[in-house]
């Protein structure tokens, strides 16, 4: 009778302590989950189409749009020149012209 005593405490003491790791570890999940959705990786930041208005684009209007992108957390994007109803800007496609605009920076 006092081994199942002693083995039903031992049990007992067993369980208090994998639940405290348990809770410990929710804890520990909960944290990084926080951190993770107040500063995501890079892997988990939104990403959005960039449309370059049929030559309508300047280094500077494209600096301004990646700096804004940076900074409101946009982690990539997929830029497209559209030209379909859109006036024809100053800077022809692949122009001479174009492609120092568009090699602002390594993206």
């Amino acid at each position: 009778m006092n081994f199942i005593k002693g083995l039903s405490s031992y049990f007992f003491t067993l369980i208090v302590l994998v639940s405290g790791w348990a809770c410990s570890l929710n804890l520990l999940a909960d944290e990084s989950l926080q951190a993770n959705f107040l500063n995501p990786p890079d892997s988990a930041k939104p990403q959005t189409w960039w449309h370059w208005m049929n030559g309508n684009v300047s280094k500077q209007g494209i600096t301004a749009d990646l700096e804004a992108m940076q900074r409101v957390g946009v982690g990539g994007f997929e830029a497209f020149h559209v030209t379909d109803g859109v006036p024809a800007g100053p800077v022809g496609y692949l122009s001479d012209e174009w492609r120092p605009a568009h090699e602002t920076r390594d993206y």
